[in-house]
C-alpha cells in the first residue's frame, strides 16, 4: 500500500474509497507527524467534503442486494409454479379412488372399529403385531411388510401385512378405522413420490415396493 499510494515519509495516513473497476481512489493523504486534534479535524473535513464517494458505494451495494433478492423471489415463484403443475399432472394421471356411498357404508359395517362406551377408541400412534393382525393369519410362510400410515391431522398408525397382501388391503384397513375425513383419499409414498391408486390396487406389497417397510401419507381429495 505504501508503494501504491506513493508514501515518501512516515507516519503516513490516507483516506481511500472504492472506485469503479474494482480500484480505489485517494480522497486525502497526510505525511509526517500531526497532533491528534489536527488529524481528527482533517479526517472529519475530508468525510464531510467527500462523503458522496462512500454514499455511492453503499447505494450500489444496496441496489445489488435488492436485485439479488428479486432474482431469488422470481426463482421461488417459478419453482412453486412448476411444482403445482407437477401435482396437477399427477392428479390427472392417477385419479383418486372413489367408492359409491352405499359400498362405503357396507365396508364400514363389515369392518367396524372396536368401540368403548359408545365412542371409538383412538390413540395417537398404534402399532399392531403379526400375532394380533387377522390379515396375516395363515400367511406366516411369507415375510411381513411393516407399513406406517400418516394422517393429515398428524396421527400415525402402523400395521404389519404379509408381503403377498395386495395394496387394496391397506385401503381396507384404513376404511376399517372409521376415522373422520377419510371418505375420499389416496395413499402416497414421499421418497420417491408415488401414488398408489386404482392401477396398483391388485399389486402385492412386495411388487409395489412396500416391502419390508414403507411409510405412506393419506391425502384427502
Amino acid at each position: 500500500m505504501a508503494i501504491t499510494l506513493g508514501a515518501t515519509s512516515f507516519p503516513f495516513c490516507a483516506v481511500i474509497a472504492p472506485a469503479p473497476g474494482e480500484s480505489i481512489t485517494v480522497l486525502q493523504q497526510l505525511e509526517g507527524p500531526l497532533s491528534p486534534a489536527d488529524l481528527v479535524e482533517i479526517l472529519q473535513r475530508t468525510l464531510e467534503e467527500q462523503g458522496s464517494a462512500f454514499g455511492s458505494s453503499k447505494l450500489k451495494r444496496e441496489e445489488k442486494i435488492k436485485a439479488d433478492r428479486r432474482i431469488r423471489e422470481e426463482q421461488d415463484k417459478a419453482y412453486l409454479a412448476a411444482l403445482k403443475q407437477d401435482k396437477e399432472r399427477e392428479r390427472l394421471k392417477n385419479p383418486p379412488l372413489v367408492l359409491p356411498k352405499k359400498a362405503m357404508d357396507e365396508r364400514l359395517k363389515q369392518n367396524s372399529p372396536i368401540k368403548q362406551q359408545g365412542r371409538v377408541k383412538e390413540t395417537t400412534f398404534t402399532r399392531e403385531t403379526p400375532n394380533k393382525d387377522p390379515a396375516n393369519k395363515g400367511k406366516d410362510s411369507h415375510p411381513s411388510s411393516q407399513i406406517l400410515i400418516r394422517f393429515p391431522n398428524g396421527e400415525k398408525r402402523e400395521r404389519r401385512f404379509s408381503s403377498m397382501d395386495k395394496v387394496k388391503s391397506i385401503y381396507s384397513y384404513v376404511d376399517s378405522l372409521g376415522l373422520p375425513g377419510t371418505e375420499n383419499y389416496r395413499l402416497i409414498a414421499s421418497f420417491p413420490r408415488r401414488v398408489y391408486g386404482t392401477d396398483e390396487m391388485n399389486m402385492t406389497l412386495k411388487d409395489a415396493g412396500l416391502h419390508p417397510r414403507a411409510s405412506l401419507f393419506l391425502e384427502c381429495q
